[in-house]
């Protein structure tokens, strides 16, 4: 990607790579590939990174009246409305508990939130950030691979309608890669994030070649799409050895399968039949992204 505006940043206490990337609306993984000597588990305070900020960046920069994406919004007073500063008074209901009663701390941990596919958070000495941190990166990693999945599906319904739309949604289905990456990119070292990435974008693009070459009624081969999954289980299991290669193949494949189906189903004018795939797929895409947070996890 081009740099429109190189900017150094010099690194202070508490700076993270996924808080730098949101300050300067970046990824994690273009300030990975950007600063190749950096370490990005132990940045040094005071050490410099070089940052290719993004639009919403710079126009906040080029249009000094609109406040970056970081700055808090200043409080607006409105005649109706008490400053933003002065204390609102009390609203007692029967419902309520008096305004004057002690509220329990802001601190105060939330109860946990036990499933059976996450690993327990009720356990005492885990406090409570952890916990917090825990539920983030289900979150984030299971919103990650599902953004994919339904690009892909947009970029599906695209191709066969012949929507004039097709390459503008596929170059956001593609962007969906670095999505995902960035959720890996703070346990994996550098080198494996690199990998990965390419590889996960290599599937995707073929995902792309095989729903055209539906839409067009050509052949196509998914063999390479099938060795490029077995490459990147090759890779998580070089990584991790919670990741068996077999195992992250089957979660890989089965992925794979339910997206060829759908485009199938699709294209054969079969509507129900693919939304019913999709529907699997959705479920399989969250268990796949559970199992790559258990292995994270497990490192």
């Amino acid at each position: 990607m081009e740099c429109r505006q190189k900017i150094i940043h010099v690194i202070a206490e508490g700076d993270t790579l996924y808080k730098l990337s949101k300050q300067y609306d970046t990824t994690v993984t273009e300030l990975i590939m950007g600063n190749p000597t950096a370490n990005p588990y132990n940045l040094r305070v005071g050490a410099k990174i070089q940052v290719c900020p993004g639009d919403k960046y710079l126009a906040s920069v080029e249009n000094p009246e609109m406040p970056p994406a970081n700055r808090p919004m200043p409080p607006v007073s409105r005649p109706d409305m008490p400053p933003a500063n002065r204390p609102m008074p009390p609203i007692n209901r029967p419902d309520m508990p008096p305004a004057n009663r002690p509220m329990p701390p802001a601190n105060r941990p939330m109860p946990p939130m036990n499933r059976p596919d996450m690993p327990p958070v009720n356990q005492p000495e885990t406090p409570a950030e952890n916990v917090n941190a825990l539920e983030e990166l289900y979150w984030d990693m299971r919103q990650a691979w599902l953004s994919q999945i339904y690009w892909v599906r947009m970029y599906l319904m695209s191709v066969a309608a012949g929507a004039a739309d097709e390459a503008q949604t596929e170059e956001r289905m593609l962007e969906t890669v670095d999505e995902i990456t960035d959720v890996f990119a703070e346990f994996l070292p550098v080198q494996a994030v690199r990998r990965l990435r390419e590889m996960l974008m290599r599937q995707t693009e073929l995902i792309a070649a095989g729903i055209r070459a539906e839409k067009s009624g050509e052949s196509f081969d998914y063999a390479d799409a099938d060795s490029n999954a077995e490459a990147i289980a090759q890779l998580f299991a070089e990584i991790n050895p919670y990741f068996a290669q077999r195992d992250t193949e089957n979660q890989l494949l089965n992925y794979l399968d339910l997206t060829r189906r759908q485009s199938v189903e699709q294209m054969e004018g079969n509507y129900n039949r693919s939304i019913d795939v999709f529907r699997d797929l959705e479920n399989e895409t969250l268990s796949m992204a559970d199992y790559f947070v258990r292995g994270l996890l497990a490192r």
